[in-house]
């Protein structure tokens, strides 16, 4: 396995902890039945029909199993089928692209001094989490001019919390008030994967 292939593997594997995981068709479906409107906990990934008629059967099975989710999200990658591809852009599907950034070797530079990282452990810890996390939520949607409910947002936290463990999350602190959060998971001895998310303004000096 290629290193691109292992760390599409490990986004894909972080992506399902937490949910309902099953194969189906040759692809891999991820599943929340708690959190149906959450893309991240409703996908399929991995898929691979050719032919008009796999494509059909395809589609028509993503259907039946998603019935509970107003959404479809398909994760494609260079190893999608074009023909696969092709038919989700005849159908009108928004694209969206996603970067998954790779570090070989230890970090270089020194550490800021001033910036202080704990992991998450306790309900106040959660509850921090939740509020640096909801501002970023309301960022984000106000920058893409959408109406969705803070409700939504609720769900994406739900989520992450069902990841830990193996995950485990981490807060940054700038003099005790939290400003961003971040995840790391050990998924294998050569691949380790860290999402950072969100971030507040500082303290003034």
């Amino acid at each position: 396995m290629t290193l691109t292939d292992r760390a599409l593997a490990t986004n894909a594997g972080n992506f399902a902890l937490g949910n309902e995981v099953f194969e189906l068709l040759g692809a891999t479906f991820v599943r929340s039945g708690a959190s149906p409107d959450i893309y991240d906990a409703n996908h399929v990934a991995d898929a691979r029909p050719t032919t008009p008629a796999q494509i059909e059967e395809f589609l028509a099975a993503v259907d039946r199993e998603y019935e509970a989710a107003k959404h479809r999200r398909f994760d494609v990658d260079y190893r999608t089928p074009p023909e696969f591809v092709a038919r989700l852009v005849l159908e009108g599907y928004e694209r969206e692209d996603g970067l998954i950034s790779l570090l070989e070797g230890e970090l270089l530079g020194p550490s800021p001094k001033e910036y202080d990282v704990r992991p998450i452990e306790t309900e106040a810890h959660w509850g921090a989490y939740w509020e640096l996390m909801l501002q970023d939520w309301r960022e984000h949607i106000a920058r893409q001019k959408r109406k969705v409910s803070d409700e939504i947002g609720r769900q994406m936290f739900d989520t992450k919390r069902l990841k830990q463990p193996p995950v485990q999350y981490f807060m940054a602190y700038v003099k005790d008030k939290p400003v961003a959060y971040f995840n790391s998971w050990a998924r294998s001895r050569t691949c380790l994967r860290c999402r950072s998310s969100a971030s507040a303004a500082s303290p003034a000096p």
